[in-house]
């Protein structure tokens, strides 16, 4: 009986949480938030930035799309990846797509750092 509950529980939360999702994704008007380990990195070692949109954080709502590839979905993050061969600064930019009541809303957004 108490595993019922907690299934319940867990449906209901579920549910609820994507009603907002729906109802956010046509008044949200903030872009993606990037927050890299680093705006400078050496060559050879990675460049890590999680992607999301504030206010939602969990990253099971939304995908995000680099170089036309999806970021996986890693401990509840989208962790975009890139290792520099050369000294310069990399551009990359993408696309966080939320699935709404009024179809899929696209936010892009790009972002840049240093190699050394």
């Amino acid at each position: 009986m108490q595993n019922d509950i907690r299934n319940l529980e867990a449906e209901i939360i579920t549910l609820l949480k994507k009603d907002i999702i729906d109802s956010w994704c046509g008044f949200i008007r903030e872009k993606p938030r990037i927050v890299p380990n680093a705006k400078m990195v050496r060559v050879g070692s990675n460049y890590q930035a999680e992607v999301f949109l504030y206010p939602i954080y969990d990253a099971s709502f939304f995908d995000v799309i680099v170089e036309e590839k999806e970021l996986p979905l890693i401990d509840g993050k989208r962790i975009y990846t890139a290792i520099p061969s050369s000294p310069g600064t990399y551009y990359w930019k993408g696309t966080l797509q939320i699935k709404g009541p009024k179809g899929i809303a696209k936010y892009p957004f790009e972002e840049k750092y240093e190699a050394f």
